[in-house]
């Protein structure tokens, strides 16, 4: 159910289906660790190496994330500086990293 509330009038409420059934949270996390060692060794590196050459700043995170398909991590490096991001997606079940 879905309620919403606007100033100027009543709340509503609304009820829908949906199609699909949303992905069951898994039982045990992602492994960063694991994530961010697949995808350096999948291209991750050679972004961060080349950064470095040019003695330029950078950052890296991961977001896990629950899709359809399973569990994933999505990687992102990133320069401050220019605001260019580089992202790459690990997932999970079958252990592939695929670069975005």
């Amino acid at each position: 159910m879905r309620v919403s509330y606007d100033f100027r009038s009543a709340p509503t409420a609304s009820v829908s289906t949906q199609g699909t059934r949303p992905a069951a949270f898994p039982t045990e996390p992602p492994n960063t660790l694991v994530a961010f060692r697949r995808v350096e060794e999948s291209g991750g590196r050679e972004v961060r190496l080349a950064w470095e050459r040019q003695r330029q700043s950078w950052q890296a995170q991961a977001v896990s994330l629950i899709t359809e398909a399973g569990t994933a991590v999505n990687v992102s490096y990133f320069r401050p500086d220019t605001g260019e991001r580089i992202q790459f997606l690990y997932e999970v079940r079958t252990n592939t990293v695929k670069r975005l």
